[in-house]
């Protein structure tokens, strides 16, 4: 069974080169969601269910920052915040990029069936104003090419492609309008083991050429390892913790963390199957620590009070911000 990650893992190359320090593509503070929720049974009343809290965070530029965490702890919804399909949230969001774009999960939902490939690509450049079809037939064909997809594959459609070329044509859609922040919500996951790596090499050649800015959200925390630069982890809506992607991988504070990167170490479980992650949100206090319930290593004041963020790194070192009262 470990033959999968160790194949995977030689395909990709490690990417650790030097990011803009001093110039951020995303910054964000206070960041809250809620969501309105029917509760059970035939006379349910509405709830407000809070999916994202007190988020912060930051992107520099050039970097490939990871997010990891179970099913339902709010990654998506952050992601949909990110490229504006969720503007109903509190707090800062401050993006220095015009055109953030998302890739999605299923290559194959988010592509229009009835249309040829040549048209979804040259959908985005229509609605953005370019009025001369040569020039939007040119741009399209480029993009075929930087893909690793003929330009013959304009005249087809999604239902004729494999799942790692609708893939290819969805990064190739998020790009066609020359946007330098990329969102990529789980873009591998739904593919199998070979085409992942293909996939994700792609990704790299891409931000190499076009100095590109990632927010990758994976459960694969093999994946995330070896592809980012960076990695936040969260917790029921909240970052618990944050810090560069060897220093958490070789030493994780946070008992959450702790027990996600043990999963990977034993017997190589996936992250959403760790534990029922909505039952987990019934049983969390509201008041202390969302992760009271499931933490070994909880104390009296953990019950009633919510950890603030602390960062454990000497002066001078990137940060590793953490939330337990441990630290």
């Amino acid at each position: 069974k470990h033959d999968y990650t160790k194949h995977l893992i030689a395909a990709i190359p490690r990417n650790r080169e030097d990011t803009r320090e001093d110039e951020l593509v995303l910054e964000a503070k206070d960041l809250n969601v809620y969501y309105s929720v029917k509760t059970k049974g035939i006379f349910g009343k509405k709830e407000q269910k809070h999916v994202l809290q007190n988020v912060d965070f930051y992107i520099r530029r050039g970097e490939i920052l990871g997010l990891v965490g179970e099913s339902g702890c709010g990654k998506s919804t952050l992601a949909k915040c990110i490229v504006g399909l969720n503007k109903n949230y509190t707090g800062t969001l401050k993006i220095n990029e015009e055109h953030p774009q998302l890739v999605f999960q299923d290559p194959y939902s988010s592509l229009n069936p009835m249309k040829k490939i040549g048209w979804i690509l040259e959908e985005p450049l229509r609605i953005h104003g370019m009025k001369d079809k040569k020039k939007r037939k040119e741009l399209v064909n480029q993009m075929l090419t930087q893909v690793g997809l003929d330009p013959s594959y304009a005249d087809r459609y999604p239902s004729e492609l494999s799942g790692g070329q609708r893939q290819r044509i969805s990064i190739g859609g998020a790009l066609i309008l020359n946007s330098k922040f990329i969102v990529a919500d789980e873009p591998v996951s739904a593919l199998d083991v070979t085409v992942q790596s293909q996939v994700l090499n792609l990704l790299l050649d891409l931000q190499r050429t076009h100095q590109l800015t990632y927010l990758f959200i994976s459960h694969d925390l093999n994946i995330v390892r070896h592809f980012c630069n960076r990695v936040i982890v969260m917790y029921l809506g909240e970052i618990v913790e944050e810090a560069e992607v060897e220093e958490i991988y070789e030493d994780p504070k946070h008992p959450y963390t702790q027990l996600l990167f043990h999963s990977i170490l034993t017997d190589e479980r996936k992250l959403q199957k760790i534990t029922d992650s909505e039952q987990s949100r019934e049983d969390a206090s509201s008041e202390g620590c969302p992760f009271y319930h499931r933490c070994m290593s909880r104390c009296d004041i953990c019950a009633s009070k919510r950890p603030e963020r602390v960062n454990l790194s000497p002066e001078g070192q990137p940060p590793h911000w953490v939330k337990c009262f441990k630290y």
